[in-house]
């Protein structure tokens, strides 16, 4: 009876000491998570619309684009702001609007009511808008400054970097979505495009003044049919991409010859009212890891890097993961 008591004592005090070990585990690699540079991008899934965070490797944030929505439900209040707090986020480096419309643009006021924003930017063009008024007025009455982007105009972030393009500037009969701000995103060797709602003819203009390729491309314009021409997924040629819109939206999209389209180039789509939210994480490595509410959605090393053993291990096996799942 003593020797059946003692093993039983030996062996709650090993599974003690085994649990404690996890729980350790657990801890060190949250600690890692926040402590180990990388650059995050967030697609929100905010239903027909745009919203993206990006959580730069020094801490610092941008949020492009909040959408409002139908009736009294906004999209920026009601979704983006709560995680922003729950994140203990109480202010943001950069707010950007990439265009006017309403699925882009009108969450963001209720958010600059809500948190400090140090900087505010957007396309001139659309500098004497209500919409950016009323952001204008939020972000300036909380000691934030407004800044108009007439050009390509860099903003450093740590090691990482952020490309604004304004685009339209020469065209007189475009629209607002052919004069949305590209963002362009750069870290760890690996390059994010987030194109808003340009079609073609933007997507045309950006090859021209130097377009490159990208590892991570946020799909123009929902997977409308008028963007994703051919020739700019192949100049472009990313390793991801990822549309944001809503669940059986009256629009249709993303349009079937889109997903066609990048079916047939071999470009793994995301889709929010699918896949739910989106988040892709950049390390300095060159490494781009991916996961979504259902989630891992794969490792991708970035164009350009050289590939080493643990990556390739760790690409292999969260790619099973995902395929399984």
């Amino acid at each position: 009876m003593g020797f059946a008591v003692g093993r039983g004592v030996r062996w709650a005090f090993c599974l003690f000491l085994a649990s404690g070990f996890v729980l350790i585990l657990c801890g060190v690699g949250r600690i890692l998570d926040r402590v180990v540079p990388k650059l995050v991008v967030t697609f929100f899934d905010v239903g027909q619309g745009d919203s993206i965070a990006v959580t730069f490797p020094n801490g610092q944030v941008a949020l492009v684009d909040a959408p409002g929505g139908f009736g009294k439900w906004n999209g920026g209040e009601r979704v983006v702001l709560p995680e922003m707090l729950r994140q203990g986020r109480l202010s943001l480096d950069f707010l950007v609007m990439t265009h006017p419309d309403a699925d882009h643009a009108q969450g963001l006021a209720p958010i600059a009511e809500q948190l400090s924003i140090r900087e505010f930017l957007y396309h001139s063009v659309f500098g004497t808008t209500e919409v950016v008024r009323k952001i204008q007025e939020a972000v300036k009455g909380k000691g934030g400054r407004a800044t108009p982007i007439t050009g390509r105009s860099e903003f450093q972030a740590g090691s990482a970097r952020m490309v604004l393009s304004p685009m339209g500037h020469a065209c007189g009969w475009c629209g607002d979505n052919d004069r949305s701000v590209i963002v362009e995103l750069e870290y760890g060797g690996c390059r994010v495009l987030l194109t808003a709602d340009v079609e073609m003819p933007a997507e045309s203009e950006w090859l021209k003044r130097g377009g490159h390729t990208i590892d991570l491309l946020k799909v123009a314009h929902h997977g409308s049919k008028t963007s994703s021409a051919k020739s700019f997924l192949l100049a472009t040629s990313p390793q991801l991409a990822v549309a944001s819109l809503g669940w059986r939206n009256r629009y249709h999209h993303p349009h079937p010859s889109v997903v066609k389209r990048y079916q047939a180039l071999g470009i793994p789509l995301l889709r929010t009212d699918v896949d739910g939210f989106v988040e892709v994480s950049i390390h300095r490595e060159g490494l781009m890891e991916c996961r979504t509410w259902h989630g891992s959605c794969g490792v991708y090393r970035c164009s350009g890097r050289s590939s080493n053993s643990l990556f390739s291990a760790l690409r292999r096996s969260r790619n099973s993961a995902a395929r399984s799942n």
